[in-house]
């Protein structure tokens, strides 16, 4: 999995196991990424690249990719003044 908005810049995210004894384009295949990674809010391209034995060359990454919206955080709630700053009338 690659991180493709700039091509320019690639920046590799982690690797997707194949299933066994896969074979050809196989759909479905889903994961979790193993660790959290910070995102800009906004829109970015995620490629896949599938790895083969050499001599064969990786496949672009830029070949199978999907868009996605990062979202921001959600603000922390805040809790209610325990005191009033207002002074007394």
């Amino acid at each position: 999995m690659w991180e493709v908005s700039d091509p320019a810049n690639e920046v590799f995210l982690f690797t997707v196991p194949a299933p066994p004894n896969a074979k050809g384009m196989v759909k479905g295949i889903t994961f979790t990424s193993p660790k959290k990674r910070s995102f800009f809010t906004g829109p970015h391209r995620i490629g896949v690249s599938a790895k083969a034995p050499l001599p064969l060359v990786p496949s672009d990454p830029l070949k199978c990719m999907v868009f996605v919206q990062v979202l921001p955080d959600s603000p922390a709630a805040t809790a209610p003044p325990t005191s009033s700053t207002s002074p007394p009338k």
